[in-house]
């Protein structure tokens, strides 16, 4: 597949998944899960935008800059700090749990697309973009399943009765 094609691709998945995340936050009952969404939602925004800031830079001389590594770092490490301060006593609907399984599967997507879009893209400077947007999704998915886990550990509903994806 060229280059563009796995871009395009890219781009409506990052959407997809960015409404989502808007979506579920605006709807969350959790004092923590609420954020948390949100901030992914404007990760996937972020994504987007170098996604479609590369894809305007094809067939010119003009190159696209990377995020330093650092960026995200410091972001993630204050999110992650918040979610420590706001856990005891929380119940979750299980609407919620549901809602972050969901989304640990939008990041598996990204991770088989990054992985592939690497492997055959044209470019790169596209193989550039997907290996670190596949580190990206790595780090959601990570941060994900790390939420439902507290999630799980803070309901009393066992987990062979939470409805399933």
């Amino acid at each position: 597949m060229a280059t563009r094609d796995l871009v395009d691709k890219a781009i409506e998945m990052e959407k997809m998944a960015r409404d989502y995340y808007r979506e579920a936050g605006r709807k969350s009952i959790q004092q923590y899960v609420g954020p948390a969404l949100k901030h992914m939602a404007r990760e996937e925004q972020n994504h987007m935008e170098l996604l479609m800031d590369y894809r305007e830079t094809m067939g010119t001389d003009r190159q696209v800059k990377l995020p330093p590594a650092g960026e995200y770092d410091d972001t993630w490490r204050r999110f992650t700090d918040a979610l420590e301060e706001v856990r005891d006593g929380i119940l979750p609907h299980t609407d919620e749990v549901t809602v972050v399984q969901r989304a640990i599967g939008l990041e598996e997507q990204g991770l088989v697309l990054y992985s592939e879009a690497m492997k055959q893209s044209d470019s790169e400077t596209g193989r550039k973009i997907f290996a670190f947007l596949t580190d990206q999704e790595n780090r959601h998915r990570a941060y994900l399943e790390d939420l439902l886990g507290r999630l799980l550990v803070l309901t009393e509903e066992p987990p062979e009765t939470r409805p399933q994806l």
